[in-house]
């Protein structure tokens, strides 16, 4: 919205038939493409002064959390990545929770502590740190069912959310989801229960890699055109051929000159220093990829690139 826009709330409609301003944020995720997630909703529910004003104060935001709301009632807490959750008395020993679709299931007694690792943009370990058993499971795919026992989880604040037994543990309300991907309450299929909050990048990963090529002492000029990059990783495996400067997803790798003083490009000569770009798509934090270079000659060169566990606050790192 530009400063210089306003939007009002009228107080004059009848009743039933408030205004309401909803605030809404977009960004771009690398698993779910486009995402637009409700921030704030400010409703007219009663008369509103004409003088009245609401401080609004945008941030970015770079947390990683869950926000979890039961089937059973109208409790919802927000879980930061690596926070534990303790099962309180009113959790029957022996209760099951388990992520719908998927294999894996932890048992939980009253008492435990449950912690929610967010491993990636769709993936959460769920860790019962009394038993050491875990899962894992797609957030934009599964929710949290319970069996048919109740449980009930605190947080450090004294904060609970409850579960009766045969009914799951839920993310995102329905109008909290304006577009991108749709959820339907208790439909498993379309529930979420993941947010990786990094909006001011889209999503953590990296989606370029960058290789320094330099020829061996006593080899053979390398033809760079007649090159083939075999990238082996997530998305499946791809045969990349030359694309000039540039590289596409799947398609193309680019080669760009470092130091090309007879102007071979993309011919390598005894003293060029050639950089060689693939486009992985985006390979997020723990990931690996191999990239096999074959040259016109048929030698083959392995490489193997692995991104490293955290990926915050950083625009370029080492693989």
């Amino acid at each position: 919205m530009d400063t210089s826009e306003d939007l009002s709330i009228d107080a004059s409609n009848s009743p039933g038939a408030a205004d309401s301003i909803r605030l809404q944020r977009t960004y771009e995720d690398p698993i779910n493409g486009e995402v637009t997630l409700q921030t704030l909703k400010l409703t007219d529910s009663d008369a509103t002064p004409s003088d009245q004003t609401l401080p609004i104060e945008v941030s970015e935001n770079t947390e990683q959390y869950i926000p979890l709301s039961s089937s059973s009632s109208s409790d919802q807490l927000v879980v930061s990545d690596g926070e534990v959750l303790t099962a309180t008395s009113n959790t029957a020993d022996g209760a099951e929770l388990a992520p719908s679709g998927s294999g894996g299931a932890l048992d939980v007694d009253a008492g435990d502590e449950i912690r929610f690792d967010v491993l990636s943009n769709n993936e959460v370990e769920v860790i019962n740190v009394e038993s050491g058993a875990s899962f894992t499971f797609n957030p934009f795919e599964n929710e949290l069912s319970v069996s048919s026992s109740t449980i009930e989880f605190e947080n450090g604040d004294g904060d609970t959310i409850t579960v009766s037994g045969g009914g799951s543990f839920y993310g995102l309300e329905p109008d909290d989801v304006d577009s991108g991907i749709t959820i339907t309450q208790g439909t498993a299929a379309d529930s979420a229960l993941l947010v990786n909050a990094e909006y001011n990048s889209g999503g953590g990963g990296v989606s370029e890699i960058s290789i320094i090529a330099i020829k061996g002492s006593g080899a053979d000029q390398i033809n760079l055109e007649q090159t083939t990059i075999t990238t082996i990783g997530p998305s499946g495996t791809n045969t990349l051929t030359y694309g000039g400067t540039s590289a596409s997803q799947g398609e193309t790798f680019g080669v760009q000159a470092v130091q090309d003083e007879d102007d071979s490009l993309p011919v390598m000569t005894d003293a060029d220093r050639f950089r060689i770009i693939v486009d992985p798509g985006t390979l997020e934090t723990g990931a690996t990829m191999t990239l096999e270079v074959t040259t016109e000659s048929g030698a083959t060169t392995e490489i193997r690139v692995s991104v490293p566990n955290t990926l915050s606050g950083e625009t370029a790192v080492q693989v």
